[in-house]
């Protein structure tokens, strides 16, 4: 899949009909992993799919879930196959550090190289 950043989040711009299923497939997995917050974002973020656009927040979340601790650690690996299904086998970096989150500058600046990453796959 190719994406492209914009200030609301990132539009997709190119995929095969079977890398969209495989994503929906693997956001369907992570909704259905147990937790009610896993629940929403993947929701979303299945939404968000079919419009063609992921926003911003919702990636942040997915790579909360991606790189969460032990409570949550029951949906890191369906996150984690999510985030590979949708962004050509990498998984979203993370977005805070000790705990705080970043910034808006400094997540959309970070997601910015990592989609440079994306789309050289």
């Amino acid at each position: 899949m190719r994406w492209r950043l914009t200030d609301s989040g990132l539009v997709l711009e190119d995929a095969q009909h079977w890398q969209r299923q495989a994503a929906g497939k693997a956001l369907a997995r992570f909704r259905d992993s147990g937790h009610t917050k896993a629940e929403k974002t993947g929701s979303d973020l299945l939404a968000n799919l079919e419009g063609g656009t992921l926003a911003v927040d919702h990636i942040r979340a997915l790579s909360r879930w991606c790189h969460t601790g032990e409570s949550y650690s029951s949906g890191r690996s369906d996150a984690q196959d999510a985030s590979r299904a949708l962004f050509n086998d990498l998984v979203l970096p993370k977005f805070e550090i000790g705990g705080r989150s970043f910034n808006k500058d400094l997540v959309m600046s970070r997601l910015d190289e990592f989609i440079v990453r994306v789309n050289a796959v």
